[in-house]
């Protein structure tokens, strides 16, 4: 058996025991022992495997409805379209016994993601930047 870690987005009916993200409806999911992108129980050929020593980012384009990976700061492109709008959490799946660092922002990401913002939004970044700090800031009001 290969080991995987799996990272993705999850809807709140995710069942976490047993299951990868991308394996079950509301759910997308990029893998590491095939390097497919997995998106509500169907997967494809999507970027290269993964391990250790390795830098996964997940980023979901609310204006296209898209969801994208990064490996080390490049961005490997659509991974999933037409995502549904709907509550998506973060999530990663182990069935490995890698150990996995968290980076919510706390510390710059390696992707740039205020130019992709900016690219995407066609806006300039300390604008996109600051409307995605207050998107998380009220977020933070409803815990």
């Amino acid at each position: 058996r290969t080991p995987c870690v799996a990272i993705g987005l999850v809807c709140s009916s995710f069942p976490f025991s047993g299951k990868q993200p991308g394996w079950e409806k509301g759910s997308y999911g990029y893998h590491s022992d095939d390097g497919k992108a997995f998106s509500n129980g169907h997967s494809r050929n999507y970027g290269p495997k993964f391990g250790p020593g390795d830098t996964i980012g997940c980023g979901w384009d609310l204006s296209n409805n898209q969801i994208f990976f990064t490996l080390n700061g490049v961005n490997l492109g659509v991974a999933c379209n037409n995502i549904v709008k709907n509550e998506l959490k973060p999530v990663i799946g182990l069935d490995s016994n890698n150990t996995v660092f968290f980076n919510f922002g706390q510390r710059p990401f390696k992707y740039d993601i205020e130019k992709h913002v900016v690219s995407i939004m066609d806006v300039d970044a300390p604008s996109a930047v600051d409307a995605i700090a207050n998107v998380d800031d009220d977020d933070d009001d409803d815990d």
